[in-house]
């Protein structure tokens, strides 16, 4: 929230993190049950707003208009 506030904070956060590949691996073998659920959760909200924003932008439900596809 803050970085939001103040963006020139952004750089300073950055710089406290540890971006290190074992460190980023340590902490994905360290994710508990709720974690993991959580995540799901969030994935199956983007999917679901993602394809609920196509449905609206292509103002069909399944498909797209398409050419006639010719055997030859």
């Amino acid at each position: 929230m803050n970085a939001m506030r103040n963006p020139r904070t952004i750089p300073s956060a950055m710089g406290n993190m540890n971006m290190s590949p074992e460190h980023m691996l340590s902490s994905v073998r360290n994710v508990n049950r709720s974690q993991l659920s959580t995540i799901a959760m969030v994935g199956a909200e983007i999917l679901g707003f993602f394809t609920v924003g196509e449905m609206i932008g292509r103002m069909k439900v399944v498909g797209y208009y398409g050419e006639v596809h010719h055997e030859h």
